[in-house]
């Protein structure tokens, strides 16, 4: 059953929207030139926040539109995922080499260098993502369509073909129960699906639970950011809570991928080696820094994931799940006769 919807809900979901795609288009030839490595992580979380809108309001938009615009939103978002991994793990081993001994730099240098040159090589491929993304329209029918048109545009229009052209009026004068129905029920969804995971949360062993749990939070932050402004508090704690268990859960992920890929890379590393100069000898200076650099990942990730479970408890004990549930619900708490039927999210 889709999700009721009235004008509160439809404008709050265009300017939700539009943000996202503002966003992405303002960080297009960021990405393109790679003047600056935070493009694609900006371009990429935008992505995201709109797939996540698109997602929550889609019952608003004609869906043949609707899965044009997912489409091509996740077309860039995974395109863009490989390069901005490297650009992350590159920032790491950069920052380890600044604190290692010296006797390890060789090593961790040849990783850092082997690690350019795959950034290198992809940013041909990143390039053409951009050039695609402009290409095909999408971003700019998005902006198109979900904009408002300047105000003496608006005189004399009817309400309803307002609605239907996806253009909106400016102001909401008040929040409807729709969109507080809406709020409740989406993230009461992904709060659900992200506390499954609390029982397999405990075993450090859990890797693939573990990095499932930090998908689940990652949309769950995002439902509680897009309606967030609803809200006096801004439903900060738990937002920040959300944020913290993406980050935490995200670099023990990142420590795992290191904990599968150091093993193979040092093997590959030793034949190269011989191979180019007829011995295993030179590779001695090579060895110390990858095994100390292998070593550092999986101390750090015993690091984190304890730090992660000493701020979860605090988190439980503050309760802050359940109050997380309470503000949602509250601006609801009206007598039965004045409340909205219950509806479900999209």
């Amino acid at each position: 059953m889709a999700a009721k919807t009235d004008s509160s809900t439809r404008i709050f979901a265009h300017r939700i929207l539009l943000k996202h795609v503002e966003s992405m288009i303002g960080e297009v030839e960021g990405v393109r030139t790679a003047a600056d490595i935070e493009s694609i992580h900006r371009m990429r979380v935008a992505s995201r926040r709109l797939r996540n809108a698109l997602d929550l309001f889609g019952d608003i938009i004609p869906q043949k539109r609707l899965q044009r615009w997912k489409k091509s939103v996740k077309t860039i978002t995974k395109s863009l995922g490989a390069a901005r991994d490297l650009d992350v793990q590159i920032e790491v081993v950069s920052a380890f080499i600044q604190q290692t001994e010296p006797r390890n730099t060789a090593g961790v240098r040849r990783l850092r260098n082997r690690l350019l040159q795959k950034r290198q090589e992809l940013q041909q491929k990143v390039q053409q993502t951009m050039s695609q993304a402009m290409a095909d329209g999408q971003l700019l029918d998005m902006r198109e369509r979900l904009s408002p048109p300047p105000a003496p545009a608006m005189e004399g229009m009817d309400p309803a073909a307002v609605l239907e052209s996806a253009v909106l009026p400016e102001d909401i004068n008040q929040v409807s129960p729709l969109l507080y129905y809406r709020a409740v029920n989406s993230i009461f969804k992904r709060l659900d699906s992200f506390l499954a995971y609390e029982i397999a949360m405990y075993d450090p062993a859990n890797i693939t639970e573990l990095h499932a749990m930090r998908i689940q939070a990652k949309w769950l932050r995002y439902a509680i950011e897009t309606f967030s402004p609803l809200y006096p508090d801004e439903l900060k704690k738990p937002l920040n809570a959300a944020r913290d268990t993406q980050e935490f859960l995200g670099q023990i992920h990142d420590c795992d991928v290191w904990a599968g890929y150091l093993p193979g890379f040092i093997k590959r590393e030793y034949k190269l080696t011989k191979k180019y100069y007829g011995t295993d000898a030179p590779f001695n200076f090579l060895k110390p820094g990858l095994e100390a650099f292998a070593l550092d990942r999986a101390e750090a990730r015993i690091k984190l994931y304890q730090d992660f479970l000493v701020q979860w408890a605090a988190w439980q004990k503050d309760g802050i799940w359940d109050k997380l549930r309470l503000s949602l619900t509250e601006p609801l708490a009206a007598p039965p006769s004045q409340q909205e039927p219950q509806v479900t999210g999209d």
